[in-house]
């Protein structure tokens, strides 16, 4: 509410932020974490300024060790890492990298969030490994429950490319093994004499019967989207916009929001 108080009340939205698709976007929320959006350091100190402000009314103070500046890479060269910059009611840090949303944003790093989700996925399982005696069934909603559910944590935001998305797969693959919800002998499966071949990837959520992960992703994303995006709205802009920059990147380019859904 101060931040939609503060955005509102002084014209922020048609000021300041970062113009994606023609309109500008000052911030990001989602629950109870957001983001500032801005060009210059003159935006940013005013933003923030006004933030600050209009969290005194409502008695709240802005806590400043939980606020973190990120900033592009050119502009990170002037700076050392977990160096203060100060601003005009504030200090804040400056980081390369921050968590947001259950995923690691990196200013230098590429795919670091899938350390930080693998991690997760590990913890769930070695959380659960005392109750491989159970049966069949139950391990099947374990793995669901627990172990998909803490990869996914908001999910609903992330854009992935799909290397990340098979190094994911690739981590439920490890842990379905170990959970033994196929029997070790249809992991391979016989062709010819000596000749065997890996069981696939979607043959192996079959024989488990659930969604592939990437299906699951696609799911998640709808659930959360469905009614919330106005045709031609400032949402459904940010969400189909992909970033541009004079540089052409190295590699497969990151799906855009909505891309997902093409594909199940």
């Amino acid at each position: 509410m101060a931040m939609r108080n503060a955005f509102m009340n002084n014209n922020m939205v048609f000021k300041y932020g970062v113009n994606i698709t023609g309109s500008k976007v000052p911030n990001l929320c989602f629950a109870d974490d957001t983001c500032v959006l801005a060009n210059s350091w003159n935006d940013l100190s005013l933003m923030v300024d006004k933030f600050i402000r209009a969290c005194q009314p409502m008695g709240m103070e802005l806590n400043m060790n939980k606020c973190k500046i990120l900033m592009s890479k050119e502009l990170s060269i002037q700076y050392e890492k977990d160096k203060y910059i100060p601003l005009n009611l504030a200090k804040m840090q400056v980081s390369n990298e921050e968590e947001y949303l259950g995923k690691i944003v990196s200013i230098t790093e590429k795919r670091c969030f899938l350390k930080q989700v693998r991690n997760r996925a590990w913890k769930a399982f070695y959380s659960i490994r005392k109750f491989l005696n159970i049966s069949l069934r139950a391990r099947k909603l374990l793995f669901v429950i627990r172990i998909r559910s803490s990869m996914c944590y908001a999910a609903q935001s992330w854009t992935t490319t799909q290397a990340e998305r098979n190094n994911l797969i690739s981590v439920e693959r490890s842990i379905i093994r170990r959970l033994k919800l196929i029997p070790e002998d249809k992991w391979l499966i016989k062709e010819e004499e000596n000749t065997f071949k890996k069981l696939s990837n979607e043959d192996m959520y079959k024989e488990i019967g659930i969604c592939n992960l990437n299906r699951h992703l696609a799911k998640l994303k709808i659930k959360f989207i469905y009614k919330k995006v106005d045709e031609n709205g400032i949402v459904q802009r940010c969400l189909c916009w992909y970033p541009h920059g004079t540089k052409k990147r190295i590699g497969r380019p990151r799906d855009s929001y909505f891309d997902c859904f093409k594909k199940i």
